[in-house]
């Protein structure tokens, strides 16, 4: 009986301590083609410093850090590919079969009001749009360089 009950004993304490977490459980969750939230300590600064939140900045101000090459242009081609092409094409124009499926059409951004745009206020477009008719923000995804580089290809499609 002793025996019996030492057995008892040790199966109860090794099963009491089994850890029960449940993150796997209880997650935050995320919509597609959003980053998710990763739950920063209270003042804590990011390793790469802070991040401009472009949304209370007028995009006119702002100018391009480096000279429109055709390097730059080069550099923006696949960001464009990857972030831009999927809705407003590779040419640009918007004629995409998701485009055509959207609530709202993504601009073409080969036509007139884009073009008149200052190079800042697309860099902000980018950035910091609101989900203006589906568009995600892609402050979390891309780097000011790289955003940069999307709005030089952008000219190169423009022409200019």
């Amino acid at each position: 009986m002793r025996r019996i009950l030492i057995v008892l004993a040790i199966a109860f304490l090794g099963t009491g301590c089994e850890n029960y977490d449940r993150d796997l459980w209880e997650q935050s969750s995320f919509k597609t083609q959003e980053a998710p939230r990763k739950w920063k300590p209270a003042r804590s600064v990011p390793i790469t410093g802070l991040i401009e939140n472009y949304r209370e900045i007028e995009g006119v101000t702002l100018s391009s850090p480096f000279e429109f090459t055709n390097d730059a242009k080069a550099a923006g081609k696949p960001l464009y590919d990857v972030y831009c092409a999927i809705c407003h094409g590779m040419t640009g124009r918007s004629d995409t079969l998701v485009a055509q499926k959207m609530e709202t059409m993504p601009f073409d951004l080969t036509e007139s009001s884009t073009v008149e745009l200052t190079d800042g206020e697309i860099f902000v477009k980018i950035l910091a749009s609101e989900g203006e008719g589906g568009m995600p923000n892609y402050r979390n995804e891309l780097t000011d360089e790289e955003t940069w580089q999307i709005t030089a290809y952008l000219r190169k499609l423009q022409g200019k």
